[in-house]
C-alpha cells in the first residue's frame, strides 16, 4: 500500500512543525491509520453509504414528501434555489441527487441495496445500528429545517418528518459526551463502504479529537446510475458536484461552525481519500476536482 499526503497550507517536510497540538495529533493519527488501514477501516460489504443527513436525500424529488413540498415552496421564493448549511443548491440538482440515492437504495443492476448512514462523526457506529437512517441531533436535518421552517407545521421537525416518511421506528444515537462536534477530518471513500466502525478504535479517535466525518462517493454505483439514466456529460457533472457539495462541503461547513469544539482550527481541516481498488477510475479524477473547491489544509491518500 502507498500512502501519499499533500499539505495545502504549509511547506512539505514541515507538516507537523509549529502546528497547534490539536491539529498535529489529528494529522499524526490519520497518517498512522492510512499506513495500517486494514486494522482500522472495516469493509461494510456494500451494505452502507455514508451520506449527509442519512436517509434525507431519499425524499428529495418525491412530491409526496412534506419535506420536499416545503423545499419546493422555499425555492419558489429564490428562483429555484435553496440555501442549506450555508450552501446554495439548485432544487433541480437536489432532485437529481435524490434520484441517485433512491437508485442505490434499491436492489438494482445486480448490486445489493444500501442503507444510508449519516456522515456525522458523533454517531455510535455499532453495526447493529446500520439500518437506522435518521439520527438524533442531525445537523443536515436541522439545516434543512432552518431553510423550510415557514412551510412546515409548527412543532414539526425535519428529523421526525423524515423518520415517518422513511418508515423508521427509532433514531440512531450520538455519543452522550459529544453534544457538539469535535472533528477536523473528513474521510472520503471512493469505493463507498469502508469506515472506522470498531468502537475501541473509535474511542481512540474520540480521545484525540480525530473522529472523521465519513463520506461515501461510490464511483462504480455513480457510473452505473449515469449509464442507466443516460445522463449527458453536463448532467453527470452536476451530479458529481452536488454529491461533493452535499457531503464533503457540508462536513467542512460543520467543522467551521459554532457547534464544533475544534472550530478555531478549521483552516487545518484534513481530507483523507481512500482510492483503493478504484484509483484509475475516471470518476475519481472528476470527483477529486470538485473536492478541490472545498477549503482544507491537508490531504492524505490511501492507495493500493
Amino acid at each position: 500500500m502507498v500512502v501519499s499526503s499533500e499539505n495545502k497550507s504549509i511547506p512539505q517536510g514541515e507538516e507537523h512543525m509549529n502546528l497547534p497540538k490539536e491539529v498535529a495529533q489529528v494529522y499524526s493519527l490519520w497518517e498512522r491509520i492510512a499506513h495500517g488501514s486494514s486494522e482500522w477501516l472495516q469493509d461494510m460489504d456494500g451494505e452502507l453509504a455514508y451520506v449527509a443527513g442519512g436517509g434525507e436525500p431519499l425524499v428529495y424529488g418525491n412530491e409526496n414528501s412534506k419535506i420536499w413540498q416545503a423545499m419546493m415552496r422555499a425555492a419558489e421564493q429564490n428562483e429555484g434555489m435553496i440555501a442549506i448549511a450555508g450552501i446554495t443548491f439548485a432544487l433541480a440538482d437536489l432532485a437529481l441527487m435524490g434520484d441517485f440515492y433512491r437508485y442505490i437504495h434499491s436492489a438494482v443492476s445486480n448490486e445489493e441495496a444500501v442503507s444510508l448512514h449519516c456522515i456525522d462523526e458523533r454517531l455510535v457506529d455499532d453495526l447493529n445500528n446500520v439500518s437506522a437512517q435518521v439520527h438524533e441531533h442531525c445537523g443536515a436535518c436541522a439545516a434543512t429545517q432552518a431553510s423550510i421552517e415557514p412551510w412546515i407545521e409548527p412543532g414539526q421537525t425535519v428529523e421526525d418528518l423524515l423518520l415517518a416518511e422513511l418508515g423508521g421506528d427509532a433514531k440512531q444515537k450520538i455519543y452522550d459526551e459529544m453534544p457538539n462536534h469535535v472533528s477536523l477530518a473528513i474521510l472520503v471513500d471512493f469505493h463507498g463502504d469502508e469506515a472506522v466502525v470498531n468502537e475501541e478504535k473509535r474511542a481512540e479517535l474520540r480521545a484525540a479529537g480525530a473522529l472523521a466525518f465519513q463520506v461515501s462517493l461510490p464511483v462504480l454505483r455513480i457510473e452505473a446510475f449515469i449509464r442507466e439514466s443516460a445522463l449527458d456529460d453536463a448532467t453527470a457533472d452536476r451530479l458529481m458536484n452536488v454529491l461533493v457539495q452535499w457531503n464533503v462541503q457540508i462536513a467542512r461547513n460543520i467543522i467551521g461552525g459554532d457547534h464544533n469544539d475544534l472550530q478555531a482550527f478549521a483552516d487545518h481541516a484534513l481530507i483523507i481519500m481512500d482510492k483503493r481498488s478504484v484509483e484509475d477510475h475516471p470518476l475519481v479524477t472528476a470527483l477529486y476536482e470538485h473536492i478541490q473547491t472545498v477549503p482544507h489544509g491537508k490531504e492524505l491518500f490511501v492507495r493500493e
